[in-house]
């Protein structure tokens, strides 16, 4: 799928693993993602596994913590995935807040924030309100369904 994601057979197997919910492929995070990242890059191509970003662009439930460590830098902690670390990011260039900052982020949020990461998106700010991040989701979202069109 990687190698040849516009591959008519390929983007069939696709829709089987990702498109449904109920396939150990079609819910992020995979169960296999020890110490990878939850968005695939080379997957972003294929229209099943952006309806599988998009279905975990809507879930709103708390999943761990970020803070702010310096500029460009965040530290996080996803409770359910018991994993933790800090990496560089991508932020919005108007962000105003200082080192330390810290907040609950929410599946969605983390979904986008790798996304942006990832340049699919505009830069995404976690440390907005959450009505702020919501409005960013849905363009996110949009954005992803109309990849390809």
């Amino acid at each position: 799928m990687r190698k040849f994601p516009t591959n008519a057979v390929l983007q069939k197997t696709a829709e089987t693993l990702f498109g449904q919910t109920n396939s150990a492929w079609g819910n992020l995070p995979w169960k296999s993602d020890l110490g990878r990242p939850t968005v695939e890059d080379d997957l972003v191509a294929i229209p099943a596994y952006r309806t599988l970003l998009c279905r975990a662009l809507q879930k709103t439930n708390d999943c761990g913590t970020i803070n702010l460590q310096r500029p460009g830098y965040i530290g996080f902690n996803l409770v359910e995935q018991h994993v933790g670390g800090s990496f560089s990011v991508i932020l919005p260039d108007d962000l105003t807040i200082t080192n330390g900052t810290a907040t609950t982020i929410r599946w969605c949020d983390w979904i986008a924030l790798a996304l942006a990461n990832r340049k699919h998106i505009a830069p995404f700010n976690t440390f907005a309100p959450p009505q702020q991040r919501d409005q960013a989701i849905s363009k996110a979202i949009s954005q992803m369904q109309q990849v390809g069109k």
